[in-house]
């Protein structure tokens, strides 16, 4: 079969898969462009008087497909992901959806790259730092399924009858209380990994001291993991940091999830950290959760957050002639790629772009 030919027989059969209660759902096409450059071809199952329903990802079904999996099983698949994604959908109404009063309190937000996403900011309310962008969601809240958010449109801001400046305000105020960041020393992270691979004590010991010990990278996100890298526009994150770190410090964005923190001890090599994120980001990372390919520099005497490139130009005008340099951070290179092939299990439930208001 091709797609189409797939889709449409998905659509023909999956009601008699779908226990008695959602016999007479309704099953409906729905395109999906995400951010980050993600878009597929997906079905909606949708409830009389639901206001918010799960997409289905018909193009991920296919290609298991083609790849050789039977259609029974892709269907019944696709049955037991709509049972799954119904009873993990958050319990609200259109009403509620559209009324800020009540949604306010659940505002987050998200940082992606500015240009691998310029098309679909058109219709987002954003504010730019630097090559990244930040956009706003509403948090529906979280299960063993994962989270729920939907990702705040144009159309939806103007439902809600505020300017985008009001959205901006009110998120700065709002997300730092409902997601606060958390900065731990990559030491602690690993030892986190590893627990959670069930890995003994015996296991973990085997690990040098020297390696848990060091406290010359940091992992910052919010708890629990999820869109973590949007703490950097938190207005107190960066102060903060500098806190925690003693100094001026580097970042590089591990991904959407999470940011790391090296300080600025003045004897590192930039170049070195470009070749780390890059490396890690056609290695290891999906490109669903890529940030960007590259690295910057908070200044915490001048509170100037900016691009490593731009922060270097400043240090040549300021520093003329002083170019020796040595680099501590090759063996940090293989720490940071261990982190990121072994991330925490993070799921989202594909509500934010399946929803019309």
């Amino acid at each position: 079969m091709e797609f189409e030919e797939f889709k449409e027989q998905i659509k023909a059969d999956l009601p008699s898969m779908l226990p008695e209660h959602l016999k007479n759902a309704k099953i409906m096409n729905h395109e999906v462009e995400k951010l980050q450059g993600v878009s597929y071809s997906g079905i909606v199952i949708r409830q009389e008087d639901e206001s918010i329903s799960p997409t289905i990802n018909i193009t991920a079904a296919f290609q298991k497909y083609e790849l050789g999996m039977p259609y029974e099983d892709a269907l019944k698949e696709i049955a037991d992901l709509v049972e799954t994604g119904l009873d993990y959908t958050p319990d609200m109404n259109l009403s509620e959806l559209q009324d800020y009063s009540k949604m306010r309190d659940k505002l987050c937000v998200q940082v992606v790259e500015t240009e691998r996403n310029r098309e679909r900011l058109k219709s987002l309310p954003h504010k730019e730092l630097e090559d990244m962008s930040m956009v706003y969601r509403i948090d529906l809240g979280s299960s063993k399924e994962g989270n729920s958010s939907i990702l705040i449109t144009n159309q939806l801001l103007n439902v809600y009858g505020i300017s985008e400046e009001q959205l901006h305000q009110d998120a700065m105020e709002v997300a730092p209380i409902g997601h606060p960041f958390v900065i731990k020393p990559m030491s602690e992270v690993i030892k986190e990994i590893m627990k959670d691979k069930d890995c003994s004590d015996e296991e973990i010991s085997i690990i040098p001291d020297e390696v848990m010990q060091d406290e010359r990278m940091y992992v910052a996100s919010v708890s629990g993991g999820n869109l973590g890298a949007g703490i950097i526009t938190y207005p107190d994150f960066m102060e903060k940091a500098a806190e925690r770190v003693g100094g001026d410090f580097f970042i590089l964005p591990s991904s959407t999830h999470e940011v790391l923190l090296i300080p600025d001890d003045g004897m590192i090599d930039v170049e070195i950290l470009r070749d780390m994120v890059r490396d890690v980001n056609d290695t290891t990372v999906v490109m669903e959760d890529k940030l960007t390919d590259s690295v910057y520099h908070y200044d915490n005497t001048a509170k100037v957050f900016e691009l490593s490139e731009k922060f270097e130009a400043r240090q040549r005008e300021r520093d003329m002639g002083q170019n020796e340099k040595s680099s501590i951070l090759k063996e940090l290179g293989e720490k940071v790629k261990e982190c990121a092939e072994h991330p925490p299990v993070r799921r989202s439930l594909e509500l934010g772009e399946g929803v019309t208001i």
